[in-house]
């Protein structure tokens, strides 16, 4: 799974975005909440459907506690961030903030437990060799519970691992990991890419250049200035992007 993918605010990293959620219904009860909630975030990053996750919740507790017979209305909630870390991360753990109305007092409380979630997992179809390129036809998304699973492989949709070069050898139904594929090239020899170079305080010169070499960001590639025929040395940005320090 990718920077994208790192970047996933359920179960691999604490989200520190501000999410502003609202259901239509008058009031639900919390857990019927969490759940909605939590298919609406994994769908929306996964770019799935929401009927692709099932989540069962194990635990759910609530501090300071609700009243036992406490129902919500889900437009006054907002959820600050959730998720968990380390080795918590397969394990279902979550923590979120929740601001709440349990009929008398509208304040924030934290919401924690552990969600059993059954979703959507990459799977190679057959043996992958070191340094293939991944293809539509490689992989497929199969159903099975996370709890299972390390966090890399969570989260892994094909467009994150399809034109990615395997860096080691997957066996065939293995999940797909992050750290199994290398980052997608970025920029490949010959073609024409947008030029930054640095060439001294506040001097900065736009132009372009053609790749004399292939390579993913953050790599170093031999580029060449079409006017003068120069050959430079700059790191690759982005896509199609390249920074030269003189």
């Amino acid at each position: 799974m990718s920077r994208i993918l790192r970047s996933f605010i359920f179960l691999l990293i604490a989200a520190q975005a501000f999410i502003n959620v609202s259901y239509s219904t008058a009031a639900e009860t919390l857990e019927t909440f969490l759940e909605k909630t939590f298919k609406e975030e994994l769908a929306k990053k996964m770019k799935l459907s929401e009927d692709d996750f099932s989540i069962q919740f194990e635990s759910i507790r609530v501090y300071p506690a609700l009243k036992s017979a406490a129902t919500f209305n889900s437009k006054t909630a907002k959820i600050f961030g959730f998720g968990a870390v380390g080795a918590k991360r397969a394990q279902g753990l979550f923590s979120l903030s929740l601001v709440i109305s349990d009929g008398e007092n509208a304040g924030e409380r934290t919401v924690s437990g552990v969600a059993k979630i059954i979703g959507p997992v990459l799977i190679v179809k057959n043996n992958i060799l070191r340094g293939h390129i991944i293809g539509e036809e490689d992989v497929q998304s199969i159903r099975m519970p996370w709890k299972t699973l390390s966090s890399s492989s969570l989260a892994m949709s094909k467009d994150e691992a399809v034109g990615r070069r395997a860096r080691n050898f997957i066996a065939k139904g293995d999940p797909v990991s992050s750290e199994a594929l290398d980052e997608p090239v970025a920029i490949t020899a010959g073609e024409n890419i947008a030029l930054t170079v640095l060439a001294g305080p506040g001097v900065i010169v736009h132009s372009r250049a053609v790749a004399k070499q292939e390579g993913r960001v953050g790599d170093f590639i031999r580029l060449e200035q079409p006017d003068t025929k120069k050959i430079l040395m700059g790191v690759i940005t982005g896509k199609k992007t390249v920074e030269v320090r003189l």
